[in-house]
């Protein structure tokens, strides 16, 4: 059966090592694109994460984003599908994790931005490489008082934390069990608390349906343990080279990874008919 619906993520798939999108890849989306298939970004960054990303990649029609919880059409900015956590359990959640050693950033339900202690923001620019101090400074809403934000809303999107000890994302998910909550790893050293029953393979799912779409027409390319939803989804699940064993596990195709224009290969496949 045809590809009609190619899903990517972001981070660790579609952009390399020095957070770019090469111009290999970004032909070759756009062929996929003349030739009728939907470009969707599937992805734990909110939909203005992304701005950067749909400018440099103009084929891209929707956007899964944090984690599956807001699905929105980029031409149009309808929100097509969203789940949220009410307020009370976010502040619950929050201080059930808050002698760890983390930064904790919470996607507002109207704008999508991640709101973050300003503090603890101005110390996770500090530790980072530039590239990704950068898009902090750019994207994230440093807050004098989290509490006090949180109590001006009645619901986030998820929260998304970078952690910085060993042990921190493990003792997250420890601290989690039983909770009616998704919790990911979205990066080597980041995890994730979504909306119950919320994933990328959630949100895929539900904007397929939108666009009468089947999962066997789905192509999802991914490398991490938030990607394995939707490439247990995707009727043609694929893993970038530099991919967890988790979701080389899934995949029925393992490409080259992103520092080596894997996507591309990947879809060119497609194109020439050979996955």
């Amino acid at each position: 059966m045809a590809i009609k619906l190619i899903a990517l993520d972001i981070d660790g798939t579609l952009m390399n090592s020095h957070l770019q999108v090469t111009e290999q890849t970004i032909r070759t989306l756009t062929e996929a694109a003349e030739k009728g298939i939907a470009v969707v970004l599937s992805t734990g960054r909110p939909e203005p994460e992304c701005d950067d990303v749909i400018e440099k990649v103009p084929c891209i029609s929707y956007v899964n984003g944090c984690t599956g919880a807001r699905v929105v059409d980029v031409k149009t900015g309808k929100i097509i599908a969203g789940r949220y956590i009410p307020v009370d359990e976010a502040k619950r959640l929050r201080e059930k994790l808050r002698d760890l050693d983390l930064v904790v950033c919470a996607a507002d339900p109207l704008t999508a931005r991640f709101h973050d202690d300003a503090r603890e923001l101005e110390r996770a620019i500090s530790l980072s490489s530039p590239d990704v101090a950068a898009f902090l400074a750019k994207y994230h809403v440093g807050e004098e008082d989290l509490d006090a934000y949180l109590s001006s809303i009645d619901k986030i999107v998820k929260f998304y934390m970078p952690c910085f000890s060993e042990g921190v994302i493990e003792e997250v998910k420890r601290r989690m069990e039983g909770e009616p909550y998704t919790v990911l790893q979205c990066g080597p050293n980041d995890v994730e608390i979504c909306p119950a029953g919320t994933d990328k393979g959630t949100g895929l799912s539900l904007l397929a349906q939108a666009l009468g779409i089947t999962a066997q027409e789905v192509m999802a390319i991914g490398d991490s343990e938030n990607d394995l939803s939707m490439l247990r989804y995707a009727g043609l699940p694929v893993c970038m080279g530099n991919g967890s064993e988790a979701a080389k596990a899934c995949a029925k195709y393992i490409t080259d990874d992103n520092d080596h224009d894997g996507v591309a290969k990947a879809v060119n496949m497609v194109l020439e008919g050979l996955l």
